[in-house]
């Protein structure tokens, strides 16, 4: 089962980023003991979340999850130098956290940002800030479109987040170069 659509507290444009700013709440319904409940969010144009999936240890009241789509890490240190960083987000709840035994956050990329900044999607990772550092989560890809491709993160609690990847190819340019070439990757006419 789903939560319904998102509110939406205030909006954003994209920037450089890949992803807007802005804030989400979702209702949770009550998740019974070792069950699994899929939130969705309406919005992931402002955060890049698509759903959280929580599973729950003993039942979990009814409450709310708030995702902020951010510019920067906040309190936080920078993500660091070798990544780059798709967007930062903070996620927020009135759960009992002692009645999750994990969560796994569903997420998506732009291909075109992917490809600009030389970003293959297994080089993706959610990354969390927690106890003074970011760790990188356990990230697969689940799938892609035409635009986006799908990435399911394990979590083991809500904090600050940011979308990252490792640049291991050369970024490729949209369209023809100064030089009236043609950018690597594009077919010549």
């Amino acid at each position: 089962a789903s939560g319904g659509g998102g509110a939406s507290a205030r909006g954003g444009s994209t920037g450089g980023s890949g992803y807007g700013t802005g804030t989400e709440v979702n209702f949770v319904p009550f998740i019974p003991a070792r069950e699994e409940k899929r939130i969705a969010f309406g919005n992931p144009e402002k955060h890049g979340i698509m759903a959280i999936v929580i599973l729950a240890t003993e039942g979990v009241p009814s409450g709310s999850i708030t995702i902020d789509g951010v510019d920067n890490s906040g309190d936080a240190p920078a993500l660091g130098q070798s990544l780059s960083v798709l967007g930062y987000l903070r996620i927020a709840h009135d759960l009992p956290a002692d009645r999750i035994a994990k969560a796994k956050i569903q997420f998506r990329a732009e291909k075109s940002l992917l490809a600009a900044r030389g970003i293959t999607a297994d080089n993706v990772a959610l990354y969390r800030y927690a106890n003074g550092s970011w760790s990188a989560l356990p990230t697969r890809v689940t799938g892609s479109d035409a635009s986006f491709a799908f990435f399911e993160a394990d979590s083991p609690g809500f904090s600050m987040f940011a979308i990252a990847g490792k640049a291991t190819e050369q970024p490729v340019a949209a369209g023809p170069t100064e030089q009236g070439g043609t950018a690597p990757g594009a077919e010549a006419p």
